[in-house]
């Protein structure tokens, strides 16, 4: 008697939400990669410590096209000098996508198997990025078309884990609008679906981070559904009544000048329009009404809504009052803020007309860090890789309509 072989489950964004460990729990043979970090950190370590800021060199390897049904097409970079170097790093990534959940997603979704639209894999490789230490900047890849993002270390030792936590807010107004000039309907609402099955999973999550154990750790994320960040074991501001009001004169002083605050003493920045993002997640304050009734969201609230708002509630004697009344509403609750924005999509010279767009980070105020908490084990791995570069590549996975002018650019010619 035959036996039909059971079909396999085709990934959902939910599930692929995020994806860590040792890459040798996700691939039966990791040489690939082993050779393939020694041989790129042989090439660009030495270029990156040249640098005058050896944390912001990145060496732009290539990207590799695909459409359905035919061969790939790959790019090669400024950055490349050798062939075989980029043959064998999209080989590899082809294969741990693959194993990750990645190509099978893509490979079902009827947007790619019409032909109507293709997927790019920008790599690029960061030699040492272990400069990054400063306090946590969340933010997103994506420049508007981004699906997933991978990083793959090349560590031989526990390292400090990459920040994130699950974004469950649908994105603001503006983010939308451009979201829809390059993404298939059927993908934005499928992260729309995503959003409401992970929100009773992930709702209440501190923000992930903490120590990565084991060899060549991997990660890999839907990058419209994370915010993540470099990891920092410095600490938020602990905000409250107090540092709002002692920041009310100088944020309205800065409005539509910068709109920030620096404390000498603290060393610390305070953003009016993390401030007043941070403010507008509750319900019960004169900001919140107002963002309604200009039918708007917290996650609406970037400079420009910021210094409106300010302008319209919190100028004058009255103003003051009302920022006072709504300081002390928020102020009843966990109050935290990082004093720096969170991009939520980054610009993106590919894309005509292509701008940075920050949103409030929705609930991160409000949720611990995983690197607040266990500190003294965050500190001790960190000491062990002191003078060890933090290397990996990344990955962008790109979504593209079949008339990019991107792939004219680049003669993309795909064959059978």
């Amino acid at each position: 008697m035959s036996v039909t072989p059971a079909k396999e489950t085709v990934p959902t964004l939910d599930s692929l939400l995020m994806r860590t460990g040792p890459l040798d729990k996700l691939l039966k043979d990791t040489t690939t990669w082993t050779d393939l970090a020694k041989s790129l950190s042989t090439e660009f370590l030495p270029k990156a410590k040249a640098a005058q800021r050896p944390e912001y060199y990145v060496a732009h390897l290539c990207t590799a096209y695909y459409a359905h049904g035919r061969k790939r097409f790959p790019v090669t970079m400024s950055d490349a000098t050798r062939p075989e170097q980029v043959e064998t790093t999209i080989g590899f990534l082809e294969t741990f996508m693959s194993a990750n959940g990645q190509w099978p997603y893509i490979k079902a979704q009827p947007w790619f198997t019409s032909g109507d639209y293709v997927i790019a894999v920008d790599v690029n490789y960061y030699p040492d990025r272990s400069g990054f230490k400063a306090a946590p900047v969340f933010h997103k890849d994506t420049g508007g078309n981004n699906i997933f993002v991978n990083l793959i270390f090349d560590n031989k030792k526990d390292i400090e884990a990459t920040e994130w936590f699950a974004d469950l807010a649908k994105p603001g107004a503006r983010r939308t609008t451009w979201q829809q000039k390059f993404l298939p309907l059927a993908h934005l609402e499928e992260l729309g679906v995503a959003r409401e099955v992970l929100r009773p999973v992930h709702g209440n999550d501190d923000v992930h981070g903490g120590v990565a154990e084991g060899q060549n750790v991997y990660v890999s994320w839907v990058d419209d559904l994370v915010w993540h960040s470099t990891p920092s074991t410095t600490r938020r501001t602990v905000f409250g009544y107090d540092l709002a009001m002692a920041a009310y004169d100088g944020l309205n002083s800065m409005t539509g000048k910068g709109f920030y605050v620096y404390d000498a003493m603290r060393r610390t920045y305070t953003l009016g329009t993390e401030v007043l993002g941070t403010m507008a997640e509750c319900e019960n304050t004169h900001l919140r009404r107002w963002l309604t009734d200009q039918q708007l969201e917290p996650q609406d609230v970037n400079d420009q809504v910021a210094s409106l708002a300010w302008a319209k509630l919190y100028t004058g004697d009255a103003g003051k009052d009302r920022f006072r009344q709504d300081v002390r509403e928020r102020a009843q609750t966990k109050w935290l803020i990082t004093g720096a924005h969170t991009e939520a999509n980054a610009e993106d010279s590919r894309l005509p007309l292509s701008q940075t767009i920050n949103e409030p980070a929705i609930g991160m105020s409000g949720r611990n860090r995983a690197n607040s908490v266990d500190q003294a084990k965050l500190e001790k791995v960190r000491l062990d890789n002191e003078g060890v570069p933090r290397s990996f590549i990344r990955t962008w996975v790109r979504i593209l309509p079949k008339d990019s002018k991107e792939l004219t650019d680049n003669r993309v010619v795909f064959l059978s």
